[in-house]
């Protein structure tokens, strides 16, 4: 096993024996409305541990204001972290919840790592926003003549000096900030500032000046930007990096000891998912408002309005992982994240019912 394996198993198993995942949970809000009829059907409760609740789970976020679950017989029980992909799977492996979302890069790092798991849905393109603080984009337009509005490597290229917050890393936020950067010859290294942050901070912590840019899922950094602390510098979601749009972002996934045992289970799972992926693409009336006043209440509508839409085409069909979909997640990480995968084939990644054919 190599030092870097050992490591990675190492501080998963640290962050279960910690406990850190359960200490760290803010729980959803009971929107899944249960009737209250006698002859009412008898639901399965499942827990979920989820990542985000920003854009980049859309679809997992109109099943829960929808309540798809509910059709398929289960009653969900969900909880937020923020940010922190290793925690999640850390809890689904101590088993304090069944299924859990993680950043697709953390996921397979630990797949890569031996962690008994398997991804079962694939569920949004990277559509994170870079938010740069309002006076800083003003002195970059005075010293350099480049706006929010010039070329794409000329904003990249602005970016030098900054400190920018990011997910963790390793993260997949954090992975594909750093290959936009060396694509566009800056240095993720010595180039840029890369700081950690989670979704619970990193709004506040733009607003303060605690950074002087950010990266986050769809819909998080937006609030700083309705507020006039900072302006939008590249979106991801608009397509404007289009070399990562097959990368794996966000993944729904559970241990592989649950497929085998209880396949109807998880399946009855995926099948919810879909259906939410299905409600936010086609018919988001039956969802958008829900996910609004679930989990965005103090965005303004007008913004929300223009947000929740740049989601909708970076919903997977049938929230399936394509060969092609692993293979360049994979490239990505071995190039900017020098990882080896030598050996690990696509069906240890992605369980059957979320493969293509």
């Amino acid at each position: 096993m190599s030092e870097h394996l050992r490591l990675q198993l190492n501080m998963i198993t640290r962050v279960v024996a910690a406990g850190i995942a359960t200490a760290a949970f803010s729980m959803g809000s009971a929107a899944l409305a249960q009737e209250n009829a006698k002859d009412a059907p008898k639901l399965e409760e499942v827990s979920v541990v989820l990542v985000t609740t920003s854009l980049a789970a859309a679809p997992v976020l109109a099943a829960i204001s929808a309540n798809t679950f509910r059709q398929h017989g289960l009653k969900i029980n969900y909880y937020n972290i923020g940010g922190a992909s290793t925690s999640t799977v850390a809890t689904v492996l101590s088993g304090k919840a069944v299924f859990g979302t993680a950043g697709g890069s953390i996921a397979i790092d630990a797949i890569r790592a031996g962690v008994p798991i398997q991804l079962i849905a694939n569920i949004e393109r990277p559509n994170p926003t870079i938010a740069v603080r309002k006076e800083i984009a003003a002195q970059i337009e005075k010293t350099l003549g480049v706006t929010p509005r010039s070329s794409m490597p000329d904003r990249v290229r602005a970016l030098k000096g900054l400190k920018i917050a990011a997910t963790p890393a390793g993260g997949p936020n954090t992975t594909i900030l750093r290959a936009m950067l060396q694509q566009y010859g800056v240095d993720p290294d010595k180039d840029v500032t890369l700081l950690p942050s989670s979704q619970t901070t990193v709004v506040a912590g733009l607003k303060a000046g605690k950074f002087d840019a950010a990266q986050w899922g769809l819909g998080t950094l937006e609030k700083n930007i309705q507020d006039g602390d900072a302006v939008e510098w590249i979106s991801f979601a608009r397509n404007e990096v289009p070399e990562v749009q097959d990368f794996v972002y966000m993944v729904a996934f559970t241990k592989i000891d649950t497929i085998k045992e209880h396949p109807k289970l998880v399946e009855a799972f995926v099948e919810s998912l879909r259906d939410g992926a299905k409600l936010y693409a086609e018919k988001p009336e039956s969802a958008i408002p829900g996910i609004k006043k679930e989990f965005f209440a103090t965005l303004d509508e007008e913004l929300w309005q223009r947000t929740w839409k740049l989601a909708q085409p970076g919903i997977i069909s049938g929230l399936r992982f394509t060969r092609k979909a692993i293979a360049n997640t994979i490239d990505i990480q071995t190039r900017i994240l020098g990882r080896n995968y030598e050996g690990i084939k696509y069906e240890r990644f992605v369980a059957d019912m979320a493969q293509t054919r």
